[in-house]
């Protein structure tokens, strides 16, 4: 079998090194991004359809859907209202999805009204009580104040949107999953050109033997018996063993016991040694 020349070495090292590099990386964004975006939808889960996050001096539309088929405004009852927080009806209309009658009513929150929490009961009249929906209107001073006492611990502690941070943190983990996946394919190159593969499983047999698999490296394979070369990141070869199967996407050798995942088996001689790869 052949050595693997020194150069090709140097290069495999150092494209296995950063190959699993952009790998952790990868992992580490993905978790991460399924972290925010968890923390996003847990937030909203725990704030439902009836809280609403204002600021002291500013207006907001709310919408709800209405019992009644021909509500009319004065069937619309909003109870709980303060000069500081109070609500006026806009409009009924049909529902966007299902054309049910929905009502539009305008929030103010004046200046002056202190942080907290208001409740707003909205009703209608002849309606059934379980109609009744109260809203929790969450009142803040400043945008400071309201981020600090935001459900999601990633727009409370980082000031960000969790559902934008998992977005662009996705995108960020697509393409490091790219560059992770085009270095592999590199590195498969460079050990191919040495007549190589990586061994991907180990199974262990009764007496002391392992069977290792590897990726099939194109041109002819070996006849069974026949002698096959393991590497460990050295220009000699570290273990030898015996070719058993291949077929054309994996080969299968006879190897001792102490064979690791990450060896490189050689099942065929390198080409002439070639500085310029």
């Amino acid at each position: 079998m052949s050595v693997i020349n020194a150069t090709l070495l140097q290069r495999t090292r150092a494209l296995r090194q950063k190959h699993k590099l952009s790998g952790w990386l990868a992992a580490a964004l993905t978790l991460l991004t399924i972290v925010v975006l968890t923390d996003g939808l847990v937030a909203e889960m725990r704030a439902g359809n009836d809280r609403f996050d204002v600021l002291a001096g500013t207006e907001m539309l709310i919408s709800g859907p209405t019992p009644l088929k021909s509500p009319a405004p004065d069937d619309f009852i909003a109870q709980g209202q303060s000069p500081d927080v109070h609500m006026e009806l806009q409009e009924f209309f049909p529902s966007y999805w299902f054309g049910s009658s929905m009502w539009r009513a305008k929030l103010t929150v004046q200046p002056q009204a202190a942080s907290g929490e208001y409740p707003l009961v909205v009703s209608f009249r002849t309606a059934p009580p379980q109609n009744t929906r109260t809203l929790q209107i969450m009142v803040w001073h400043d945008v400071a104040e309201m981020q600090a006492n935001a459900l999601s611990y990633v727009q409370r502690y980082c000031r960000l949107n969790a559902f934008w941070t998992a977005g662009v943190l996705a995108l960020m983990a697509a393409i490091v999953i790219g560059i992770n996946f085009m270095m592999g394919k590199k590195f498969s190159a460079l050990l191919a050109d040495a007549g190589l593969a990586e061994i991907y499983f180990v199974q262990k047999q009764s007496n002391g033997s392992c069977k290792a698999h590897a990726f099939r490296v194109a041109g002819s394979l070996p006849v069974k018996g026949a002698p096959v070369a393991i590497f460990r990141n050295a220009l000699s070869p570290t273990f030898y063993g015996s070719f058993d199967s291949g077929d054309k996407n994996r080969v299968i050798c006879t190897v001792p016991h102490d064979v690791a995942l990450g060896d490189w088996l050689q099942v065929r001689p390198a080409p002439a040694p070639n500085t310029s790869v």
